[in-house]
């Protein structure tokens, strides 16, 4: 590389490069690295997601490798997201993350929206696809939607509904009371 002129960081640069392919490739191939059960698993996940990516280092292919990881938490995904990709890059890679979050009900994907009306479609496919009621009340029980938003507070309210339902069915009358209560507390914080 000397011959064609390199300069000497750029030598250092694919030196660093190759190091770190040969030290990902070994580390990668251990047994204990390619299984991904196991009460270490999450920690195995991080781990073939850092090394992939330096042994990708500087390509399109080190980015998907970690962005398209589905061991890796969302939360990490979009923040690794929002330090690698440019603009319109990221803002495509969140608008697909909110539609795979809305069509597979995974609540992840509230840190990207909020309770916004993708927020709500979200929860909707949670309850359609978990049958659970309870999580999507308790979580719209905390916030008052604007006036507009006719059909998303309709949902809401029917998610409340029926969990004070199924609360009244199961005769936990006293935890359907302080829901109740905590929520005309919230009224009256928000009126104030």
């Amino acid at each position: 590389r000397e011959e064609h002129g390199a300069s000497p960081q750029s030598r250092r640069c694919c030196g660093w490069r190759r190091a770190c392919r040969v030290w990902s490739a070994s580390l990668l191939a251990r047994d204990d690295m390619s299984s991904a059960e196991g009460k270490n698993s999450t920690r195995v996940a991080y781990l073939r997601a850092v090394c992939e990516f330096l042994m990708y280092a500087g390509t399109n292919e080190s980015l998907l490798k970690v962005l398209e990881n589905l061991n890796l938490s969302l939360c990490d995904r979009v923040a690794f997201a929002c330090r690698f990709l440019e603009r319109k890059e990221l803002t495509t890679y969140l608008l697909r993350c909110v539609e795979i979050c809305q069509q597979f009900g995974d609540l992840e994907g509230l840190a990207i929206t909020g309770l916004s009306k993708p927020g709500i479609k979200i929860l909707q496919s949670f309850v359609d696809h978990y049958a659970d009621v309870q999580t999507a009340a308790l979580v719209v029980s905390r916030v008052i939607l604007p006036t507009e938003w006719a059909l998303e507070r309709k949902v809401c309210l029917e998610w409340v509904e029926s969990y004070r339902s199924l609360l009244n069915f199961w005769q936990m009358w006293q935890s359907r009371a302080m829901f109740d209560v905590d929520r005309a507390d919230l009224l009256r914080r928000v009126k104030a």
